[in-house]
């Protein structure tokens, strides 16, 4: 077994754990092992090889469930790191030129090949993202999981959820929009949309303050007419939507 194979499996092994771990049984049973956890799968999804990196995001996203990020105080400050590796490689992967050096059937097969594994690798991403906003709408009614009490009073606010919040929608901004609207501009992918539509929805509920100025930036972006865009797309092979 090769060492991309060793990392792949060990992946899908600790993905395994984190999706088959009973909730009410604590897998790590301290923020520093969650913060370890973390670190690793940072890592790892920083991999120049595309079946690792692939194989820690869904880890990833078994990860970011509240359960596993429970022990306090909860470390949002490697949360971000984690979620900042994750679109830094998704960006990375997605701006991969195509070979276009071949003709004809083969260059169309290979360029249809080349946008499946980048639908997947930005779906696979944006599900983490989603479950991190999850996440922290889940943490917005626990008073103990706000920030870290360790925290010293001058030190600037970081490792709180505020921030966390904060940046969840800062990132969805400037890396998460350009993505889907990039990719949708090569194929469609309901998945996709429904994943990131979610994204959306938890970021109104995290930051009801910034929902008029967020909803007009998407409205400046042509974000809006691309979605209408897609449902007719959609509606032309599934009638059913169209009376969504």
């Amino acid at each position: 077994m090769t060492n991309t194979e060793l990392h792949t499996q060990g992946l899908l092994l600790f993905k395994e754990i984190l999706t088959r771990q009973p909730e009410e049984i604590r897998l790590f049973t301290s923020s520093a092992l969650c913060r370890d956890a973390s670190r690793a799968l940072q890592e790892a999804v920083s991999s120049p090889v595309l079946a690792v990196a692939a194989e820690a995001l869904r880890a990833i996203s078994a990860f970011l469930r509240k359960d596993h990020q429970s022990s306090l105080p909860v470390q949002y400050r490697a949360l971000r790191a984690l979620l900042e590796a994750m679109l830094s490689r998704c960006m990375e992967f997605s701006q991969t030129p195509l070979n276009r050096r071949s003709l004809g059937h083969a260059c169309s097969r290979n360029s249809e090949k080349a946008t499946l594994r980048k639908g997947s690798f930005l779906l696979s991403t944006l599900e983490g993202f989603r479950n991190a906003c999850r996440l922290a709408v889940e943490f917005q009614g626990e008073p103990s999981a706000q920030e870290n009490p360790f925290t010293a009073p001058s030190a600037e606010k970081e490792d709180t959820l505020e921030a966390f919040s904060e940046y969840l929608l800062s990132a969805c901004d400037s890396q998460c929009i350009p993505m889907v609207m990039r990719y949708s501009e090569e194929a469609t992918h309901p998945k996709l949309m429904e994943v990131f539509l979610s994204i959306l929805h938890s970021l109104f509920v995290i930051i009801p303050h910034m929902k008029v100025k967020f909803s007009r930036k998407l409205a400046d972006s042509s974000f809006i007419r691309l979605t209408l865009e897609l449902k007719a797309r959609f509606c032309s092979g599934q009638r059913t939507l169209c009376s969504v």
